[in-house]
């Protein structure tokens, strides 16, 4: 009786301490290892304030909880290797982060489970990253062109074109609640 009763109450305060958590950020990041330690740190301004340390486990995640939420903005995640990537904190502090830091291109292999907000960030990030290139592939074909006329003509109607696209694409993330 007296084993059932410590197992009821054990039981019990497991599951208060969890309930205590107001925040769980889960975080995988390919190449990790047990022992490795993952740093998250809050956009402050022009200061960038640590917000949270965290252990890699054997299973290669480092999970950041805490009994406070976080406060909402852009956060920074650092890795032992000092390899970094922006991410974003709002009302739900409940999801995971899953990606490689092959190449340091984490935004590229992000894989977000639970927060809506950081799947629209990095589909944006990423957007802006493959529009980015693209322009500058013009510039280079702009600058190529030597004082032809017509052939600045045409790469600037394709950089107008390009910079209308990402406008439109900007415009329809804000307006529409997908990105806050």
């Amino acid at each position: 009786m007296n084993k059932i009763i410590v197992l009821m109450l054990l039981a019990l305060l497991g599951q208060m301490s969890y309930a205590q958590n107001l925040y769980e950020i889960k975080v995988k990041i390919k190449g990790l290892k047990k022992g490795d330690t993952l740093l998250m740190a809050n956009h402050f301004g022009e200061k960038i304030l640590r917000a949270d340390t965290a252990i890699v486990n054997k299973q290669g995640v480092g999970v950041f909880t805490g009994s406070k939420k976080l406060y909402r903005g852009m956060y920074l995640m650092a890795t032992p290797d000092y390899k970094t990537y922006d991410f974003v904190i709002n009302d739900d502090q409940f999801f995971e982060m899953i990606t490689d830091s092959a190449k340091n291109e984490f935004q590229k292999n992000m894989v977000i489970k639970g927060s809506e907000e950081n799947e629209a960030f990095f589909k944006y990030i990423n957007y802006i990253a493959e529009k980015s290139k693209e322009k500058e592939v013009l510039s280079q074909e702009l600058k190529s062109v030597d004082g032809d006329s017509l052939k600045m003509k045409q790469v600037d109607v394709k950089l107008e074109a390009l910079n209308k696209e990402v406008l439109a694409f900007q415009d329809n993330i804000f307006n529409n609640d997908e990105f806050v």
